[in-house]
């Protein structure tokens, strides 16, 4: 009982919590990607695309994982909430666009400023997404 108060989240502490989750997620992706550039890898084959799709998705699925121990007031289930506010489908769309822009660059530092730019552009409309939720939720 006494984890359960202690990961007992107000709408501050689940904004801190979930910028600390993408922030991890933005930094996994791109070692992902990094690893498919040095990989050489191209956008021709669906098979390499949509094993990529999966790998990232993959990593988001498994960050999502360790917010379960966490409760937060208004919000009964957190992987939920985040499903509803971005419905697999849009996360297979975002996480495609990324890989397509991966997959089209053939210089790194070209890669990694691109990716990075993407991801971070992503993530900044989530945020704005998810905070403009929690304000409505709790």
């Amino acid at each position: 009982m006494h984890s359960l108060i202690s990961n007992r989240l107000d709408r501050e502490g689940f904004r801190t919590l979930f910028e600390l989750h993408s922030q991890s997620v933005k930094a996994k992706l791109i070692e992902l990607f990094e690893e498919v550039q040095k990989q050489g890898k191209r956008a021709d084959s669906t098979a390499d695309i949509d094993s990529i799709v999966a790998e990232a998705k993959k990593i988001i699925h498994k960050a999502r994982a360790k917010l379960d121990i966490f409760y937060v007031e208004g919000i009964p289930d957190i992987n939920e909430f985040l499903e509803s506010n971005l419905p697999a489908e849009k996360l297979d769309t975002l996480i495609r666009e990324a890989v397509r822009i991966v997959l089209s660059s053939g210089d790194s530092e070209e890669l990694r400023r691109r990716t990075i730019q993407y991801i971070k552009q992503t993530q900044i409309g989530l945020l704005k997404e998810i905070n403009t939720r929690i304000i409505e939720v709790i």
